[in-house]
């Protein structure tokens, strides 16, 4: 199967229940790391020193270089720089949700001050010198490969893209029961319309592959 559509969103057009669903994503999967749930419940040093020994499992599959490798106290140095690092992020990134639900900030300066975009569903593109956050959940499939660069991004230029004859045995609907591949029906071009009508032409790029 494969070849996904993917659709990125306006980080200053996200508007706020949007942006409390990435929140909410967010945070989801920064609890999810088990060396903050660590970091969280164990005590520091042991909780750093379980993060040493992954780091010493794997080691050989990582671009360490061989000057740090080398050396047992230059490899506990390197990993521990990572690991409060990592922690940092993860307790700056919560501050910033937490900032961000109780309406004391944007959500483009959630974006702005925080690592969200390195979050599962979350991830952050640019494009023409704004940012964009991926959608959560489409609303529609095409199943084709290769096409990362199309940068649609108003209404009537989508529809009228999947609109072509070779696209139509690639077309999913997803609203409609075990997602047949039946082409853009009116019920679709229905729903694009109002679905992506809502976020504003220009406030969001559509690719596939």
């Amino acid at each position: 199967m494969g070849a996904w559509t993917w659709t990125h969103i306006k980080v200053t057009a996200i508007d706020r229940e949007r942006g409390l669903q990435y929140c909410e994503l967010a945070e989801k999967d920064v609890n999810s790391l088990w060396y903050y749930e660590d970091y969280l419940k164990l005590p520091e040093e042991k909780a750093f020193h379980k993060y040493l020994n992954f780091f010493k499992k794997w080691k050989d599959d990582l671009n360490i270089p061989k000057i740090i490798l080398n050396s047992p106290k230059k490899f506990e140095a390197w990993v521990k720089d990572r690991y409060y690092e990592n922690i940092e992020k993860c307790t700056n990134l919560l501050k910033w949700i937490e900032k961000y639900r109780n309406e004391e900030c944007t959500f483009e300066e959630l974006v702005n001050n925080s690592n969200i975009g390195d979050r599962f569903h979350c991830r952050i593109k640019e494009y023409n010198g704004d940012k964009y956050i991926e959608q959560y959940g489409e609303i529609f499939r095409l199943r084709q490969y290769d096409s990362f660069d199309l940068n649609l991004h108003t209404v009537e230029d989508l529809i009228n893209y999947l609109s072509s004859n070779k696209y139509q045995q690639f077309i999913c609907d997803f609203a409609v029961d075990d997602s047949p591949y039946e082409g853009l029906t009116d019920a679709l071009i229905k729903r694009i319309r109002e679905h992506y009508g809502k976020i504003g032409d220009n406030n969001f790029i559509v690719n596939f592959g």
